[in-house]
């Protein structure tokens, strides 16, 4: 396990937070994040700005099973 998404190799996580996606194909929902590239950039890596706490984490785990 990684401490922060972009320490895991296999991520589109550059791609998405750094704005170096001209090899992947962007997705409805990542181009309405923002007007333009630098603001969607930010708008992404804010979504993984904080960790989810444990037990918040587990109660969604076990609500989705």
């Amino acid at each position: 396990m990684v401490q922060k998404p972009e320490e895991y190799k296999w991520t589109s996580y550059h791609a998405n937070a750094w704005g170096d996606a001209g090899w992947i194909e962007l997705h409805t929902e990542y181009v309405e994040l923002g007007e333009d590239k630098l603001t969607r950039c930010f708008a992404y890596r804010e979504l993984f700005r904080y960790q989810i706490e444990a037990e918040n984490l587990h109660r969604l785990r076990k609500s989705i099973h």
